[in-house]
């Protein structure tokens, strides 16, 4: 059971308790004060009628008060019971004696000598040929009073304001924090992100005060997502700002240099044009990546996968006779968005081609480690300061901006594959080789689609069909 729920429950029961308690109180106060006076004439009546009519039976059919209990209500509960005793000390209606009853129908029995105080139950008692009648009252009771117009209406008012009090401060105890919650929400809708509100909650410890830490939690997340957002922005216009610049550049100098040198600036521009237009189909692809709906997920051979993408690194890298080797199981299949992880794997394999010497070897291995399927692609490079290495998948970082060594690419490719894996429900990590080299490693669950690894090898048909 919860905190809050506890509080309120216990409340509401306290509310009820101590209304009881409190009513009782008063109308103990009252009766012994006098201010309400008792009502034994009224309770006095009922018996002596029952009385004479038991009388009457006595006279006209002795032997026969059958009638009797038809005729008049002998039991009311705590407010007056009439019983009606023979001389074996048998009530008629069969009901057992109070103790004070006891000792006065039945003096020799064993009830046991009974303190006066509770002989004031007793209000009538009585003889008849054969019969004791006898009205006992329960000297407490509520009813009593509530048979009393004046003391009905002083009950009622003591219990409504027992139970009001109690009420406002329950509601001001559950609504006041969350009216603080609804101003803290209004100060993050204009735009104040830091606020901590939880602070104002350290003594509760209950569900409000869960709630109060998650609003903080929220806001910071909020927080940095619109600093992240407002960095892309910078990032994305100081991007796109140095190709302009630089074929602005190129394009004042075609216009001063003769014909023949303006070609080679000409060049420079179509390529600078190239590069910006890889660069707008980057940021196009991570930011579609952020409203994706659904995976489209087909049944997938891996080592195949992995080819392909190294045959067409290796393409790029033939220039500087730069290879890329796969190692992975031939009989490997997974449920998997083929297009986004291809996406995620080229992204880091030209990474590893980048900065990878001339005559080196791009490794790419996939095995399986406890519930995940890994592939790790290793290079020969320089390596990232061990200090920079969380920040390799950062749109737009590139590690020449802080090592000082130059940096080609736009930044956004990791975070590209960083992204593509993460929809799948997976992780990248990236580490230092001894003596030299980057090794990135992407982990994919096994739990991915129905039949997360299959080592049975499928037709064409089917290694092309949803699941």
């Amino acid at each position: 059971m919860n905190h809050f729920f506890k509080r309120i429950f216990i409340s509401v029961w306290i509310v009820i308790i101590f209304t009881g308690i409190c009513t009782l109180l008063v109308a103990y106060a009252l009766k012994s004060m006098g201010i309400v006076k008792e009502t034994q004439d009224y309770e006095l009546a009922l018996v002596n009628k029952a009385y004479d009519d038991l009388a009457d039976m006595l006279v006209r059919q002795p032997g026969d008060i059958s009638l009797l209990p038809k005729r008049h209500v002998l039991d009311m509960g705590r407010q007056l019971q009439i019983y009606i005793i023979d001389d074996n000390g048998r009530d008629i209606l069969n009901r057992m004696l109070p103790r004070d009853v006891a000792s006065i129908a039945l003096p020799t029995s064993a009830a046991g000598p009974v303190k006066p105080y509770r002989l004031r139950k007793v209000i009538f008692n009585k003889t008849l040929p054969g019969y004791k009648v006898i009205g006992y009252r329960d000297l407490y009771a509520i009813s009593r009073l509530a048979m009393r117009p004046n003391a009905r209406l002083l009950l009622l008012a003591v219990a409504i304001v027992i139970s009001v009090s109690i009420s406002l401060w329950l509601s001001s105890y559950i609504v006041r924090p969350l009216r603080k919650l609804r101003a803290a929400s209004q100060q993050v809708a204009e735009g104040d992100f830091n606020l901590v509100i939880s602070d104002e909650f350290v003594k509760r410890k209950d569900e409000i005060a869960m709630l109060a830490r998650d609003f903080d939690v929220m806001t910071a997340k909020v927080e940095q997502l619109i600093t992240n957002q407002q960095q892309l922005m910078r990032d994305v216009s100081h991007e796109l700002r140095s190709p302009l610049a630089r074929m602005q550049a190129l394009l004042s100098l075609a216009s001063q240099k003769p014909a023949e040198d303006a070609r080679m600036n000409i060049a420079r521009i179509e390529q600078e044009l190239a590069n910006l237009n890889q660069l707008i189909d980057e940021i196009l692809s991570f930011a579609r990546l952020d409203t994706l709906q659904s995976l489209k997920k087909v049944r997938v051979n891996l080592k195949e996968l992995l080819e392909v993408i190294a045959e067409s690194a290796e393409i790029e890298g033939a220039m500087e006779n730069k290879q890329v080797q796969v190692e992975a199981e031939s009989h490997w299949f997974m449920y998997l968005d083929a297009e986004l992880i291809s996406s995620a794997i080229e992204n880091i394999v030209r990474n590893a081609l980048k900065y990878s010497p001339a005559n080196s070897v791009i490794a790419i291995k996939a095995a399986v480690e406890a519930d995940f399927l890994t592939i790790s692609i290793a290079d020969t490079g320089p390596g990232v300061p061990e200090a920079f290495l969380s920040e390799l998948f950062e749109p737009f970082y590139q590690v020449g901006n802080r090592s000082g060594s130059q940096a080609s690419g736009s930044g956004v490719g990791l975070a590209i594959a960083e992204k593509c894996v993460h929809l799948h429900g997976g992780k990248i990590t990236a580490a230092n080789r001894v003596p030299t080299g980057l090794v990135m490693t992407i982990f994919l669950p096994l739990s991915l689609g129905k039949e997360p690894l299959c080592k049975e090898p499928l037709s064409k048909e089917s290694s092309h069909q949803e699941p």
